[in-house]
């Protein structure tokens, strides 16, 4: 019987499992969509990671690592339930810059080339990145000069009543503290990364 051949996204998942419990935990939580409708990846506001197989196709598989990171990051921030009445295209924006230079110093896989460059902005808020960027149609400056890799981030608060906002949030707080506790019991919780815990489940 032929041995069927592992795939990038499964190789992706298993080193994340083998080297972030944390990211791990909450991952494969997710139900995954392969679906040409978004051009790179995405997370709605209920948490769903949507995958394009053809840009896929063109990563390596520590740049997938890297771009589930990405999206798990988005859910652990609760970017789509945040967003408000914002401009989506900024905020979404916002949110990767924070999310992009917290993985590098994480070192969770390889940046996936042409994404948002912010550096320090790990240790800012997305609200405040989001007031620095220029106005319009998300605008660009301090992005990079070559950005063409931005995810997307579904617009969950408008798309669910408060109540749903508030349950949804709730199920994601209780699935990052039980994530940090399996990371916590591996040893593989950082510095940044307990911070960042404490950050969400005790939000200001």
């Amino acid at each position: 019987m032929a041995i069927k051949k592992a795939s990038n996204m499964d190789k992706a998942r298993s080193l994340i499992v083998l080297d972030h419990p944390f990211v791990a935990s909450i991952l494969l939580r997710r139900p995954f969509v392969e679906t040409r409708e978004v051009p790179t990846l995405a997370v709605d506001g209920k948490a769903c990671i949507y995958y394009n197989p053809d840009f896929v196709a063109t990563l390596t598989v520590q740049q997938l690592v890297w771009g589930l990171c990405h999206e798990v990051f988005h859910v652990v921030g609760q970017h789509a339930l945040r967003v408000g009445t914002r401009n989506h295209k900024k905020w979404n924006w916002a949110g990767d810059a924070w999310i992009n230079d917290t993985l590098d110093e994480a070192k969770m896989g390889e940046r996936i080339p042409g994404c948002v460059d912010m550096p320090g902005s790990k240790d800012d808020t997305v609200e405040n990145i989001y007031d620095r960027l220029p106005d319009g149609d998300g605008g660009s400056g301090g992005l990079g000069n070559d950005v063409h890799f931005t995810d997307g981030v579904g617009d969950g608060s408008k798309q669910m009543t408060k109540d749903e906002v508030r349950t949804v949030s709730g199920e994601i707080k209780v699935q990052i503290a039980e994530a940090a506790q399996a990371a916590k019991m591996q040893g593989k919780l950082s510095g940044r990364l307990a911070e960042i815990v404490a950050e969400v489940l005790d939000v200001k």
